[in-house]
């Protein structure tokens, strides 16, 4: 990660200063630009925004001297586009706003053009082979939809403008404009939609999303002592610890001293940009929490999720922690995801997915949830694939996280409004919404209309559809681009149905009765409200035809097809050769993973392990026949084993070695799960048994129950 958050003016900052004071004073904001450019100017600006009207280089020459001067009055001296290619990470390259003037004088500029593309070298991002590595150049291009900041590392300010990632040939090096895209074509669709149903003027659509990020936060000094946790953010070897969370203990638990100050210290430097944190808490996990915003736009969403894991990334070391993303860091234990709660409205409806106080009569929210339910159907393998991964497939199934087959929660209250809508009769009266907890002095409460199912991949939570299968290392973007897709697709379809009904003599209101009646009998077969870890389920989904692409190779190798091709080229969010491009981009880097780390248990096995498992053999054997045999035979036949298996696991790795991989990636992607999983697995077996054989003093690294169960000190907050 970039070094943008150091949380300098936050932690020396006056404690009495209230959040409104300061909340958003690093962010050049709509507001700021208002204050600083001329009406008309500020005028044009909203209008490209609100009409998707391109922004001149004239209107960005005025808003850049304004943003220039803005930034250089908080000690900006350099510019940076801030983009996320598809390493994972985020990337920037900094430029000065120094321009000389002659006479060894300079002064300060920054034009629109400066402003509205950079060009980073893209050789060495990957690409899926739409371009050859002597093929460098690529560009960004500002994204205004999510403000620019000014970012605080050390002493040193940098404005920094989130940007989109494109080659020259202007293919999509990103997920950025791909959800860009999507949320266009969600706009385009819903306004010809609403166009049919004889009510213009929804205009605007845009889908929103409240990223729900967990993490664990371990001692920096047992971090640094991990190879596997510096190489792949998860510990590729670790005997299970004497207690795990069999207790929920930790659920919800008082925080400790050190841990809520770091998260104190991230909050606040989110506030400084603008990113409405709302939430903190511990998780089930031991060491593991949670941190929420409230809702933005989907790609804002996006972004400031990317800040808020930069933000803990530098603020834990300062704290004698360390944040870990990974979706499983500690087998055994439960990993940690990044709950999308997803949204759609417009101009005229804030949320369709709201019920109102009448649901069953409220159109727009039917037509929603209908579209919603026939896209999910339609494109199970999408969605499947937006949370695809190695580190993701860890937690998948795992009695933790939803399964990897797609279905759809509705809850009890919903669930019956679907069917009575199918079997056209009334809904059944629901629960009584208020709770009396039979104490005279305590309020009555609101009961949700619906409870909450864990086990299901895609939730309705009363307002909102829940995406609880996103890792937590991955973007939430993909996930709603193809929610965003797949509803456009819906409303398209249903455009067309209603305008097909109402030339056959139909009612607008007849019209759309029938197709949300047809609609929800047609694909009601992804709904299910049941338990989803339990076999039952499995076998039943299997009868229903639904998919189930059990891990990664799977669904990489299935989801470019025809129908997913035609949907992305028809509503102009990928093309065949971007989508085609990106996937190939996923089955490189899910060996690329297998690869660094399997050969990161290798090291730690010869470096670590197999040497201390001698050097105890060697304690065992000086006691001669006091030595127990028993314990002397099974660390022998361990240590031997685990020597074997290295060297299995070494002859496999040539065939995955990032240098020379030679072969189609679609054969490789089965060959890394099939044959160097199973032998890292096994090795680690091995390497595990030996832990759980030889004492605390002899072990070479920090344990489970070290990392876990041992509280941070607080000597470095005095």
């Amino acid at each position: 990660m970039t070094e943008h958050f150091a949380p300098r003016s936050v932690l020396d900052r006056d404690e009495n200063l209230r959040l409104e004071k300061y909340f958003g004073e690093l962010v050049f904001t709509e507001k700021t630009m208002q204050n600083r450019i001329p009406p008309n100017t500020f005028k044009k600006y909203k209008e490209c925004l609100s009409k998707n009207k391109r922004i001149s280089i004239e209107l960005a020459d005025t808003i850049a001297v304004a943003m220039k001067d803005w930034a250089m009055e908080r000690g900006a001296t350099h510019f940076s586009h801030w983009f996320q290619p598809l390493t994972g990470n985020n990337a920037e390259k900094h430029d000065s706003f120094v321009s000389p003037s002659g006479d060894m004088s300079c002064l300060s500029a920054f034009t629109g053009r400066q402003l509205a593309m950079g060009e980073p070298d893209g050789s060495s991002f990957p690409s899926g082979e739409l371009r050859n590595t002597h093929e460098a150049r690529a560009y960004t291009i500002w994204d205004p939809l999510t403000p620019a900041y000014v970012a605080e590392v050390g002493s040193v300010s940098t404005l920094i403008i989130p940007a989109a990632f494109f080659s020259w040939k202007g293919h999509a090096l990103d997920h950025k404009i791909p959800l860009l895209r999507s949320q266009h074509a969600l706009n385009v669709a819903g306004e010809k939609l609403f166009e049919a149903l004889d009510e213009p003027g929804h205009n605007e659509w845009y889908s929103s999303s409240g990223v729900e990020q967990e993490f664990f936060l371990i001692s920096e000094k047992h971090y640094n002592a991990r190879p596997d946790l510096i190489v792949s953010g998860r510990t590729v070897q670790g005997a299970r610890a004497a207690k795990d969370q069999e207790m929920n203990d930790h659920y919800f638990g008082q925080m400790p001293e050190q841990v809520l100050a770091c998260i104190d210290a991230v909050e606040k430097s989110c506030w400084r940009l603008g990113i409405p944190i709302a939430t903190r808490h511990q998780e089930v996990s031991p060491n593991q929490f949670e941190m929420a915003p409230v809702y933005q736009k989907c790609s804002v969403a996006s972004d400031q999720n990317s800040m808020l894991m930069e933000i803990l990334k530098r603020t834990a070391p300062k704290f004698g922690l360390a944040v870990l993303f990974h979706e499983k860091p500690f087998r055994s234990i439960n990993g940690s995801g990044k709950h999308n709660n997803w949204s759609v409205g417009n101009s005229k409806t804030a949320n369709l997915l709201e019920p109102g106080p009448d649901p069953a009569n409220n159109r727009d929210f039917l037509l929603a949830v209908a579209g919603v339910i026939r896209g999910t159907d339609l494109y199970q393998d999408l969605i499947r694939y937006s949370v695809s991964g190695a580190s993701n497939d860890h937690r998948l199934g795992s009695q933790e996280a939803p399964p990897a087959i797609i279905s759809i929660y509705l809850g009890d209250w919903l669930a019956e409004l679907v069917d009575s809508i199918i079997e056209g009769r009334p809904a059944r009266p629901g629960h009584d919404l208020k709770i009396d907890l039979g104490i005279g002095y305590l309020p009555l409460v609101e009961r949700d209309p619906t409870d909450r199912n864990r086990t299901s991949p895609f939730s309705w939570t009363g307002n909102k559809f829940e995406v609880r299968c996103v890792g937590s290392s991955q973007r939430p973007a993909v996930s709603s681009i193809m929610l965003n897709s797949m509803l456009a697709d819906s409303f398209h379809y249903f455009e067309s149905e209603v305008r097909r009904q109402r030339e056959a003599g139909l009612s607008v209101d007849d019209a759309v009765k029938k197709l949300i009646k047809d609609t929800l009998t047609k694909h009601k077969r992804i709904v299910y409200n049941g338990d989803n870890y339990t076999n039952e389920w499995v076998e039943e989904a299997k009868k229903r035809g639904l998919m189930n692409y059990r891990t990664t190779p799977e669904v990489l190798n299935q989801v470019v097809n025809e129908r997913n091709i035609k949907l992305f080229e028809r509503l102009k969010v990928w093309s065949s050769e971007e989508f085609t491009a990106i996937v190939e981009v996923d089955r490189e880097k899910y060996i690329k993973v297998l690869n660094y780390e399997s050969t990161t248990l290798v090291h730690i096995a010869d470096n670590y392990v197999i040497p201390a498992a001698i050097k105890f053999q060697a304690k065992f054997l000086k006691l001669g026949e006091r030595a127990p045999k028993r314990r002397l035979d099974i660390l022998t036949h361990l240590t031997n084993a685990a020597v074997d298996d290295v060297e299995e696991l070494k002859d496999l790795l040539k065939t995955i070695h990032p240098h020379h991989i030679d072969g189609d990636l679609k054969e490789l992607v089965f060959f890394a799960r099939d044959k160097v999983f199973v032998a890292a697995e096994k090795l680690r077996s091995d390497l595990d048994a030996l832990e759980g054989l030889m004492d605390k003093k002899s072990w070479p690294l920090p344990s489970y129950q070290d990392m876990l169960l041992t509280r941070p000190a607080h000597s470095h907050l005095t």
